[in-house]
């Protein structure tokens, strides 16, 4: 399941990510809960207009899900991902916005 939000208030606490923060004035990206299950919040922020992929891989740099975005306005955005079906494990979330890439470690908890 996909689910996109425009302008989200979100962002990153002392203690991680904590819902009601401003995220970084520069690109950035969280996950909340961090460990899930069965489903998480991916926050990011695109800092220009920019095609804007995010993929999600496990340790083994196999592609689990890929959710092309298309051409994203300056902002803060949401992706929901359902994680129902996948192993417990590791995954790393990439947004990558063809001149930036960053990634994110979740944990899938069963």
């Amino acid at each position: 399941m996909l689910t996109v939000a425009n302008n989200l208030t979100t962002g990153i606490g002392s203690g991680g990510y904590s819902e009601g923060n401003q995220l970084p004035a520069q690109m950035a990206i969280a996950n909340y809960p961090n460990p899930f299950n069965p489903s998480t919040n991916i926050h990011f922020k695109v800092t220009e207009r920019s095609p804007v992929g995010i993929t999600i891989v496990n340790t083994l740099g196999e592609v689990v899900a890929d959710f092309h975005q298309g051409i994203l306005n300056p902002g803060e955005y949401t992706v929901r991902w359902d994680a129902v079906g996948t192993a417990s494990g590791v995954y790393i979330c990439v947004v990558n916005t063809g001149k930036r890439m960053l990634a994110n470690k979740m944990l899938l908890k069963k």
